[in-house]
């Protein structure tokens, strides 16, 4: 109301993120109601991250359009099939049955994967205040730039 950038701008940098006692969710409505573009990608990243679906508390906190591109930063997360998918088949032999397909159904953990590119990719954001190191990498470890990409996998 004031137009103090100054005072803002020293605020938020005595502010950070992670020093937030608040939900992910409760960071990026602040993020979108306030302009605080470096909260943008963290929340995200960690709205992307957790087990838990989007649901209804979200869309009415963030609004439908947010809600509906956060699930789609989380369907971007596809892992690739494991040798145990395919169960004990052996194609050189003409008795083996084919591969199989994997249904998992457990609780999902991508809680160390990076959404960072996809965020960027989905929301529309660039620009250096997108790209604070301190904050992204203290939230997300790898990157899943459209893949699902997690620790040790030799990448």
């Amino acid at each position: 109301m004031w137009q103090f950038q100054q005072i803002r701008t020293m605020a938020l940098e005595n502010l950070p993120y992670l020093s937030i006692e608040k939900s992910p969710v409760e960071k990026v409505a602040l993020a979108f109601k306030y302009d605080i573009k470096q909260w943008l990608v963290p929340g995200l990243n960690q709205m992307a991250q957790r087990s838990e679906p989007i649901n209804v508390e979200d869309v009415q906190l963030l609004g439908l359009e947010v809600a509906l591109k956060i699930a789609a930063v989380r369907e971007s997360l596809v892992f690739e099939p494991s040798q145990f998918s395919y169960g004990f088949f052996d194609p050189s032999s003409p008795t083996s049955p084919g591969p199989v397909d994997h249904i998992a159904s457990s609780t999902r953990n991508a809680s160390d994967v990076d959404f960072t590119p996809t965020i960027k990719k989905i929301f529309e954001l660039s620009g250096a205040e997108f790209d604070d190191p301190f904050v992204s990498s203290a939230v997300g470890r790898t990157s899943a730039g459209g893949r699902g990409r997690r620790r040790g996998r030799g990448r």
